[in-house]
């Protein structure tokens, strides 16, 4: 609802109880109406009322929260203004409207910080700061009169002209504020929040019912989210139902948010831990009795734990299992990345191409696979290995393979079945055979010669002897049996030296991690 228009024609707004303040120019009229509408959503849907968020919001509101609050100490105010109000569009939170007020007012912007504190207030009536979140409304509304004095004062000829205030120079409380969380279990708890008001106080004890420099600040119930200045409170959860007390101190810092859980059943404030880990499948096991029974978690994953001291155990397919201790207060928000070590030794998964196949590595016997069995598995120190794989009927395969440490790598040997040497064996016999008769055919005509020499020299040999036609025969025969035998035994070596059939081969697949174990079942462990 408009309320008429100011000095520069722009429309006032009215927020509940009678609060009016003006449209600022931070974001042009389309950022306006988006932001005012923002504002008036929350108030309509959420003044007075808390909810618990799950630690996956929570972490986008620190990273909300952290980026303003860098964003200012840079003494980029206007861009930290900006982070605020984001901020607050994906959360509503009040502490972003406080925080976007401060950084309006270091930026020289009193109407845009005005706009922010009055959000604040009607966002959180109640909040513990509101009298001095009052004080510094007051202190704007004046600055902007005397502006709007400065700009609207007639020009004088006569003496100086009279100059705006600048807010940049005023001395401004710059101190951020903080979101806290506070939540049960059960949710409805009467809950206390106490601030330190002297350095020197005394220790709060609940028992009391005066604790000296301390100071009720907050009473709500459970969940709450509070806009906390810096400073020591103290938070006390009163008896509830059949739930005894649980209280605790917190130390609140600038420009942070802060979760602080409590289960009444245990009675005990929690402290949120989360662990990270770069290897795939990391089963966390927190205060685990070595049994591993039921895993906490697997990576990344969080959770609100007990405050004290926990043994963490992460385990991963092919690595070395991690174990190691962590310390959790309450309130604590603690994300913890491990790295793990993968084992010394690697799985060599392996079948081929022959219906069975050894695998050998030097004179040492590995294993067999055979057709239609599942693959080998060879668990191999990580590193070079000389393998040699041999299969009846193929061509002997010698290689180097690289085991990968942790992983499986997949290999398959491509086994070439030997050239065959029929042709060449019976080319041999051949050409043993020929040489053998032409061998026997050339002793024989030598023989028959020897024969008739002799019987020449003595001269009984007749001009008609059948001899002579005999040992010219076995002459002939032998000479081309030798000739034949040769051709053939040439035949022969060659073709048991020409191998025209490709050597047989290794082919190696793509690495793989282990696989987790198939009944790994997460449960919750506090």
């Amino acid at each position: 609802m408009h309320l008429g228009r100011n000095e520069q024609g722009e429309p006032w707004t009215r927020l509940g109880g009678g609060q009016r303040f003006a449209w600022h120019r931070f974001a042009g009229a389309p950022g306006r109406l988006a932001f005012t509408l923002l504002v008036l959503f929350a108030i309509a849907f959420g003044t007075g009322s808390s909810r618990a968020e799950q630690p996956d919001a929570l972490s986008a509101i620190r990273a909300k929260m952290e980026e303003g609050q860098g964003l200012f100490l840079a003494g980029k105010y206007a861009e930290a203004a900006r982070a605020f109000e984001s901020g607050y569009a994906s959360h509503p939170y009040s502490a972003f409207l406080f925080n976007a007020g401060v950084c309006h007012q270091k930026s020289n912007s009193p109407e845009a910080a005005q706009q922010a504190f009055e959000a604040y207030l009607a966002k959180d009536p109640h909040a513990p700061d509101a009298p001095d979140v009052k004080k510094r409304l007051v202190e704007l509304a004046a600055l902007i009169a005397a502006r709007k004095a400065a700009e609207t004062a007639p020009a004088s000829t006569d003496g100086p002209a009279l100059e705006q205030p600048n807010l940049a120079e005023t001395p401004v409380d710059s101190t951020m504020k903080s979101l806290v969380v506070v939540e049960t279990e059960p949710e409805g708890a009467p809950l206390s929040l106490y601030r330190r008001s002297m350095d020197d106080a005394a220790p709060f004890v609940a028992e009391r019912k005066d604790n000296p420099g301390w100071e009720l600040v907050a009473a709500r119930t459970t969940p709450a989210d509070l806009t906390l200045a810096v400073g020591r409170y103290h938070v006390v959860i009163d008896k509830f139902r059949e739930f005894n007390r649980s209280e605790t101190d917190i130390d609140v810092s600038a420009g942070h948010v802060h979760q602080f859980k409590a289960n009444l059943s245990q009675g005990a404030f929690l402290g949120f831990l989360r662990v990270s880990c770069a290897a795939k499948n990391t089963r966390i096991y927190l205060d685990d009795d070595g049994q591993r029974q039921s895993m906490w978690g697997v990576a990344p994953h969080g959770e609100l734990v007990k405050p004290g001291e926990h043994k963490l155990i992460l385990e991963a397919p092919g690595y070395v299992p991690s174990e190691q201790t962590v310390m959790i207060e309450a309130g604590d928000n603690r994300e913890i990345n491990v790295e793990l070590e993968r084992v010394a030794h690697g799985v060599v998964r392996f079948d081929g191409t022959a219906p069975e196949i050894a695998v050998y590595e030097g004179d040492v016997f590995l294993g067999s696979w055979r057709e239609g069995a599942p693959a080998l598995e060879l668990h191999l120190p990580g590193g070079p290995h000389q393998l040699h794989i041999r299969a009846r009927g193929h061509k002997d395969l010698r290689t180097e393979i690289d085991v990968p440490r942790g992983q499986i790598l997949p290999v398959r040997a491509n086994m070439v079945k030997k050239y065959p040497r029929g042709a060449a064996w019976t080319q041999a016999a051949l050409a043993v055979a020929l040489i053998g008769a032409s061998t026997y055919f050339a002793v024989e005509s030598d023989n028959l010669e020897n024969q008739l020499l002799r019987e020449r020299s003595l001269g009984t040999l007749s001009s008609t002897d059948p001899r002579m036609d005999q040992g010219y025969w076995y002459s002939i025969g032998a000479n081309g049996g030798f000739a034949l035998g040769g051709i053939f035994g040439l035949l022969a070596t060659y073709n048991f030296i020409r191998d025209p059939y490709p050597d047989s081969e290794l082919r190696r697949g793509k690495k793989m991690d282990f696989k987790p174990p198939a009944d790994d079942v997460v449960g919750g462990a506090q």
